[in-house]
């Protein structure tokens, strides 16, 4: 399991309707990068489909500091918890 971190501060100008972080875990390392960078320039609701077909999963953080896990997270917060 491999995951994508971005940051919307890296070209912040180009996406202002973007969430200010996101965690894409995924089976392999480019899927988990494309993936992560399709949420920042789509959105987190029009990249949830293309996520979840992915069978794919990860954390969305917003501009105010809130985590919002995106279906099937619960799963790896559960065991980073509780190792």
């Amino acid at each position: 399991i491999t995951y994508g971190d971005w940051s919307s501060d890296v070209c912040s100008s180009d996406l202002a309707d973007a969430p200010a972080a996101v965690t894409v875990i995924a089976g392999d390392a480019a899927t988990a990068e494309v993936l992560t960078k399709a949420v920042m320039v789509l959105g987190t609701e029009r990249a949830l489909d293309l996520v979840a077909g992915a069978r794919a999963t990860g954390v969305v953080v917003d501009h105010d500091g809130g985590a919002h896990p995106l279906p099937g997270f619960e799963a790896f917060a559960v065991a980073a918890s509780s190792g």
